[in-house]
Formats: C-alpha cells, structure tokens, sequence
C-alpha cells in the first residue's frame, strides 16, 4: 500500500471536515449559548417581577464564572438598568487568543417573560472559547493522522497490531463522547439556583431510574442528594404508588416516539410522610446510536396550585351540576337587566334553551308582562320580591332578588322561577268540585274521612262529612279522588300516611293526637281515631282539640316565662327537695338543672346556711304562712348578694299545702344605692352643722378682734403688754381665716366655676389641716411653684378632694407609724404638664405608708370600696374625688408600691372649655 498519497487524501479530507465542523460547531455554539441566555431569563423572571436583587445576583454571577461572559446586564421593561454584572477576568491564553481575534465575543440577548408578559430583557457579552476545541480536534486529528501514517507503515507487517490500533482508537472516541456528555450535564446542573423552588434530577434510562445527578435543594421535600445519588433511596419509591405505573407508561410512550421532551404532573411522599404534586419537565439524553441513555429535569412544587385547583373545579362543577339539573329556572340579569346566566331544566317550557337569551334584554323580550318588568325594576332598586307569571299555558312563581358585589354595591339581579302550572291546576280543581262534596254529608258531631288504598300503593282520598268541612274549615270536595298526600299534603312528612296504609290493609288502630304549628304557634290540633273498614278501606274520626292544646301550649309558656325570669324562683316541696327551679337559679348556682332538681334545700344552699338563715321561715311556709326577710346569701355565680326572699305556700286542688314557692330578688345595688344616699344626707347634716357652728364661732372672734385692736390703738408703742395684744390679734385673725375655710368646705349649694390659684386652694386646705398633722408627727411638706397659671375650677370642690386625698395619705401613715418616726412623711407638690397637646397642671399628694395592695388597687375608686374599718371609713371619699376631677375634664391616678410609697396624681386642665356662666 502507498502511504504517502494515502496520508495525503486522509489529510486533505480530514482537513475539508474539519472546516465544515469549524463552521457547524461554531453556529451550534452560538445557539447554546442564546439557549442558555433564555433559561437565564426564564431563572431570574420572578425575581425581575418582584425586584427582588439578592438571588439573581448570586445566580447570574455563578452563571458568567461558569461560563466565562465578560459582562451580563439585565434592564426593566422601560429599558432602565436592574443589574450590571462583570464576568471572570480573561486568562493569559484567553487574551493572547483575543488579541488574535481567535475568541470572538457573541452579545447574546433574551427577552425576560413573566406568566407571558415580557418584563425586561438580558444581554450577555460571552467570550465564545469554541477555539480551545478546536485545538483540541485539530490536536486529535493530528494525533489520528500520525496514527495513521504509522498504521500504514505497519499494516502490511502486522495486520493484529492495526486491530488493535483502531479498536483503541474506537475505544478513545467513545471515552471522549462520554466524558464531553457528563461535562455538559454538570455544566447545566450548575446552572440551577440551589435556592430556587425548582429542583434539577437527571436519571439513568434504566429500571427504577437511579439517580446520578440531583440538585442540593432536593431537601425542600426532605431528602437529602447523598441519599438519591448513593441509591439507597430510590426515586421511584417517592413517586406515589398510584402515579407510579401511569408515568411510567408515559416515559415509555414519550420515549417512543422519538421526542427529544416532555412533561409529567403527579404526586411524590416527602420524606416526612406528606404527599405533594411536582411537575416535571424532562429531556431525554441519547448516545451516538441514537439509545436512550438519562432523562434530565427540572421538579417544580405545585400542590398549592393543584389544590386550589381541584377545589375551584369542584365548586365549579356543583355550582353547575345545580343550575343545570334545577326543576326550575336561574337567571342572573346585570344593571341593565341584560341576561348573564339563563339554566334550568324547566326553560323548555317556554320553549327556550339554556343559555339561549344571554345577552339579551329581559326589558325587551317581557315588555308585555308588567308583572316579570315589575319584579326586575324592584330588585333592581335594592327590593327582594316575587311575582306570579302567566306565560300561556305555564304559571311560574317568580323571586327576584338584588344581587350585589363583593364591595356590597348592586352589581344586578339574581332570578329563580318555579313552575306551579299543576298546583294552580290543582287549585282550580279544587274549587269546581266543591258542589260534588256536600252531598257528602251527615250530622256526626265529629270530622270523618274514608280512603282507599289500590294497587299501587296510593291512599286515595273517598269523603269526609260535614264536621269535616267545619272542623277544618275547608270543603272537601275538590279532595275526592285525590292522594291522601296530595289531598292533605301536610300529613305526607308524617308518620301518619304510613299507619294509614297498615290500617287498610292489616287492621289495626291508631289513636293519636295530631297538632299542625305555624310560625311557633298552634294553628290546629286533632285527637285522630283510626280503623279499617273494609279489604283495603278505612275511616278516620277526629276532634277538634285545639282549645285544649292551646290551653295547655300556654301553661307550658307560662312555665317557661316563669323559668326565665330575673328573680331565682323554684319551688320545694314538703321534704325539702327541689321540684321546680328557674334559669336565673341554675345562673346562680353556676349548677345544670340536674345537679339541683331533687336534692334538698340544704345541699344546694349548704347545710350552714340552711340553719341560720332558711329552715325555720321555710317550716313557716309550709305552716301555711307567707314569709318574707332580707338577708345576704352567697351564690357561686353571683357572688355576695342582698336578697330580698318571699316564701309562699302552694296548696293542692283540696286545699292542702304540697309545698313552698320561693322567690328571690337581688337588691344588692338598691341597698347600695340606699346607703349611698344616706351617707349624701350625712354629709349636708355635717356641712350644716359646720356652717352653724362657724357662724357661731365668728360672734365672739370678731368681739375679742376688736377689743385687741381697741388695746393696740389706746397702748404706748413701747407698753409691755403690747406684744401680747398683737399675739391675741394674729391668733384670732388665724382663727377667723379657719373658720371661713371650714364654711367654705361645708358650704352645700355647687359653687360657680372661677379662675383659680392652686397655690390658694392648697393653703385653704392647709390650714385645715395643718394642726392635725402636727399633732400625728407627720412631716408635711408642700411645693407649689408660684409661676403655675390660674385654672378654671370649682375651688370647693378642688379643695375637698385635696382635703380627702391628704386625709387618706395622714391614716395611711398612722397605721404604719403609729408614733413619730422620721420617715413619717406627707408630701403635696404641684408642676405644669402637657397632655394631648393641652396645659395641665398636675397635683401630687405622696405618703411614705404601706401602700396599697395589688389586689385591690383597680377597686380603690368604687363606691362604697373601702379597706378601713365600718366606723371609720365610707367608701365614698375616692369616689366623689374621682367623680369631681373627671367633671373638670382630668384625671386622678394612683402609683403605689407596696411598703414603700403611695402617690395619688390630679392632673387639671389649665383651660377646661367651661363658659364664665356654667354652674
């Protein structure tokens, strides 16, 4: 064989291919990589959507290290730049072949699609590095040139060693195909945002598909990659067992036909046991000889999707499964009274088809029915209605009803219309065979109906008498021949129609009663007597009781409105136990009405209470007297309560006591109420008293005043007893600004409001109480700033609740320094705040006490709430103070620590919006 020109054909061949491939591969590449640029922007879609920057950042620089874009950049649908990201610097080779101009740049761009919006776009700078391969074919096809030309020179020696030079080289070429593949898959697989919902698998074409290939974010659904690529979980043991078989025989189908993808729905276990809906969008992978050889795709989570899905077409499907299959007409007209829904089976009786006049004007296809226009127009106008509508030979009751939006506005009409053609009928009939029933007629004092049962199990309905007619109130006649459940269609849901048809046919009797209620009332009731009369026949008697059950319907109302009155009524009879109770008793008690119905007075009550306060008034009552008292009892419902108790004996029919009506009335708050109103007349007692006794006082102040200023004004300046008489000057000035301070306090008519200083309200109070503090050892302190603005108030009323707040502080001390102590202290300050905006001067009157207990803290400004001893304390003072600052518009709070400290806050408005003539 000649190697030379054989060499030289190989080459020039080789070298022919190898341009064509040069210019196929380069196209092929610039492909990939415009196919790579749209699954960038199918990646960072949501991301562009919500502009959210972190995680397409973090993708698209792996992207451009991966590979090798000198710079990506990504604009918004109005062309404005949302990121702009430099690739890997170029390497030494990489510049050298740049230079040379062997790596071209591509600008590879791609439109970003958001749920088929176009939202933006990305472009990609890409440094297409194609020429590294083909160096490295050129390098193979040197390499098989040379293997060639020395397999030439050997093949006429050694025709086993070209065997083997070929098989190798086979071998080579299968190895290089192989490993380019799984440089390509893990070149995609690192694509995938491990961040991202969609998860990327690729398997092997075999039985279970063994996982070669998962991305890290597999754990979303609990497993980990470790577990899949080792096999020791396979994938299709997560596949749900009932979708199993059925994507199988589809990846077989799909495989089949020759696609190169395709996509699959079905469900997945999570590790945890939960099953979720995926979908799955595969690529099969082939090899050279055109076999199956991996499936690579990307899972997506979508059982929320499916969910609301299957609940949207299940709602969809009944919604329309009633519409469509109604014994009736719906229609829905919008504001304009344009039908948008016609259904319902009953739409061929006017000779219409479902869904036929949508569209249309209902205005205009009923302008000659004024009854069908009036129920749209009310409807329209807010109103829901029904009409009765002639259309021929068909009658339909008709209702017509607003129908509004999910804001609440009238968004149109909503219809539905049935068809009474044969109850009309039946009406119709009923009056024209009124005439054929009176000859029915006898003088029984009783109701009498007579029916037969045929063949087909119906009970037909043969005549009734004339008491019949009277006691129901209805003529018989058009009944004849009728169904008894057609005839008296309100006893077809009783069991009665049932015990008829036994009667006829096997002849027992029925004695029952049969009441007919309507809207909660008794409108009928019949004691029944039934029998057979014959093969197949029988009569009904029947009385009209329906005084009697009325009579007894309102002994059992009155039960009940005895039941649920207010006052704990029960009755108990001559042992002792209950027979009887009210609601408000089972309130009381917090018990059910079991837990007290027959048990004895005393369990209920206990047996202490019993004793002391009900045994002997309850022996009086069953005496035969009436017993009435008041006492306190203790409920576990109510409380403590004042109970004002009446016990009265209940006789029988001969006169005989069979036991004691009980009757309770809480007047706990109108004793509180009483007391209240005697501790009010106390307090006008006391200020009338203190303002007679001021009077008083004033007399004989004012003589010895003037007698000491007569001496003052008659004695030498330089007499010895002239001192004396000043001493007895100021001592009685003092005592007359006393004694007009304490006529002040006690003064009972309201006093106008005026402008005021704190400063001479708390002086006022001072010195009303100046000498008791001294006198207890208490420390009094008093900071009042003489800058503070005068406050519009009632100064009496001000003053009394300073006088009470440092009258609770001084008793506060004393029960906890009973002697002097030097923390034995009383502290009255004063300072300007603002509060909403507003000027307020706020008033703090603090004591060194015990405090006040936590327990009972929210309970100090309650009327009649006290922790003081009965003779000592009312309830009433932090009441009335706090009534007083809130109706000059402040606010009274108290801040105390137990053991340490208590301090009451008044805060007063500065200007509280009162006029100069409000009282």
């Amino acid at each position: 064989m000649k190697t030379k020109p054989t060499i030289i054909a190989c080459a020039v061949f080789l070298i022919a291919a190898f341009s064509l491939f040069v210019v196929f591969y380069q196209s092929h590449v610039r492909h990939m990589g415009m196919a790579q640029v749209h699954d960038h922007a199918d990646i960072i879609a949501s991301s562009l959507w919500t502009f959210e920057e972190s995680s397409p950042t973090a993708y698209l620089t792996l992207a451009a290290k991966a590979n090798g874009y000198e710079r990506i950049l990504v604009r918004d649908d109005k062309g404005e730049m949302f990121l702009d990201i430099s690739g890997p610097p170029p390497t030494r080779a990489d510049e050298f072949l740049l230079a040379a101009h062997l790596i071209p740049i591509y600008q590879l761009t791609s439109n970003v699609e958001f749920e088929g919006q176009t939202i933006g776009s990305i472009s990609a700078a890409w440094r297409c590095r194609a020429i590294y391969t083909h160096f490295y074919i050129l390098f193979c096809v040197f390499l098989v040139l040379a293997g060639l030309w020395f397999f030439l020179k050997l093949v006429d020696a050694n025709r086993t060693l070209e065997s083997r030079v070929k098989d190798r080289t086979a071998e080579l070429e299968a190895e290089n195909r192989e490993r380019k593949r799984t440089e390509e898959a893990l070149r995609q697989a690192t694509l995938v945002v491990e961040s991202s919902p969609a998860m990327l698998f690729r398997w092997k074409a075999e039985e279970g598909w063994p996982v070669v290939l998962v991305s890290e974010n597999v754990t979303q659904i609990g497993y980990t990659s470790e577990e899949l690529l080792s096999g020791s979980i396979a994938f299709s043991s997560i596949v749900h067992p009932n979708d199993l078989a059925r994507i199988g025989d589809e990846v077989q189908t799909y495989s089949a036909s020759g696609v190169d993808h395709f996509q699959q729905e079905y469900r997945i276990i999570t590790k945890d046991g939960r099953v979720r809906w995926v979908d799955d969008r595969t690529a099969i992978e082939r090899d050279a000889e055109g076999r199956i050889s991996h499936y690579q795709g990307i899972v997506v989570d979508i059982t929320e999707r499916k969910l609301a899905e299957r609940a949207l077409h299940e709602s969809e499907r009944k919604f329309r499964a009633v519409v469509e299959n109604a014994q009736a007409i719906i229609f829905v007209l919008d504001k304009d009274g344009v039908f948008q829904l016609s259904e319902g089976q009953d739409l061929d009786k006017l000779g219409l088809r479902p869904g036929q006049v949508v569209g249309q004007s209902a205005i205009e296809i009923y302008a000659a029915i004024p009854s069908v226009l009036e129920g749209i127009r009310m409807a329209l106008n807010g109103k829901t209605n029904h009409t009765i509508n002639v259309f021929g030979n068909v009658v339909f009751d008709t209702v017509y009803s607003p129908y509004l939006d999910s804001d609440g506005q009238q968004n149109g009409v909503v219809g539905v219309a049935i068809d009474i053609t044969e109850r009309r009928r039946a009406e119709e009939a009923l009056q024209a065979s009124e005439a054929r029933l009176r000859a029915v007629i006898d003088e029984a004092p009783f109701g009498a109906h007579t029916y037969e049962l045929h063949d087909d199990d119906r009970l037909v309905f043969l005549g009734g008498n004339r008491s019949a007619d009277r006691i129901l109130g209805i003529d018989h006649s058009p009944l004849i021949g009728e169904t008894l459940e057609k005839a008296f269609p309100g006893l077809a849901s009783t069991a009665i129609s049932e015990s008829y048809r036994r009667i006829a046919v096997g002849g027992e009797s029925l004695n029952t009663d049969h009441i007919i209620y309507e809207q909660g009332q008794i409108r009928g009731a019949f004691e029944i007597h039934a029998f057979q009369t014959g093969s197949n026949r029988m009569a009904v008697f029947f009385a009209d009781i329906t005084e009697r059950k009325r009579a007894e319907e309102a002994r059992r109302k009155y039960e009940r409105m005895v039941s649920s009155t207010q006052d704990l009524m029960a009755l108990v009879g001559r042992d002792g136990i209950y027979e009887a109770v009210s609601e408000s008793v089972l309130l009381a008690h917090g018990q059910a009405r079991g837990e007290i119905l027959g048990r004895t007075v005393s369990e209920v009550m206990g047996e202490t209470v019993f004793q002391e306060k009900i045994r002997t008034r309850l022996e009086q009552a069953l005496s035969g007297q009436t017993v009435r008292f008041q006492d306190v009892f203790e409920y576990a419902g109510l409380g403590r309560r004042i109970m004002d108790v009446s016990y009265f004996p209940m006789f029988d029919e001969a006169g005989n006591i069979e036991g004691v009506v009980t009757n309770g009335r809480d007047i706990t708050d109108t004793r509180k109420l009483e007391e209240q109103l005697t501790q009010s007349q106390k307090i006008e007692s006391i200020g009338t008293l203190a303002g007679g006794v001021a009077h008083e006082i004033n007399n004989p102040i004012n003589g010895i005043m003037n007698y000491a200023q007569l001496i003052l004004d008659r004695m030498e300046e330089d007499h010895p007893a002239q001192g004396f008489a000043q001493e007895i000057l100021h001592e009685t000035q003092r005592i007359a600004k006393i004694v007009r301070n304490l006529l002040t306090f006690a003064r009972r008519e309201k006093q106008s409001h005026s402008p005021a200083l704190l400063s001479d309200i708390v002086a006022s109070v001072l010195s009303l109480v100046q000498t008791v503090m001294r006198h207890d050892q208490i420390d009094l302190r008093v900071e009042i700033p003489d800058d503070l603005p005068r406050i519009k108030c009632r100064s009496q009323q001000i003053q009394q609740v300073l006088m009470n707040l440092m009258t609770n502080a001084r008793d506060a001390l004393n029960e906890r320094y009973p002697g002097y102590s030097s923390e034995k202290k009383l502290r009255v300050s004063a300072e300007m705040i603002s509060k909403q905006d507003r000027r307020f001067i706020r008033t703090t009157v603090e004591d060194s006490g015990a405090g006040i207990p936590m327990d009972v803290r929210d309970r100090i400004f309650d009327p009649f709430f006290t922790t003081k001893p009965k003779e000592t304390g009312t309830g009433l003072g932090l009441s009335i103070s706090y009534g007083i600052v809130r109706d000059h518009g402040g606010e009274l709070m108290v801040e105390t620590e137990p053991g340490r400290y208590t301090r009451f806050h008044m805060d007063l408005p500065v200007d509280n919006g009162w006029t100069l003539t409000e009282k």
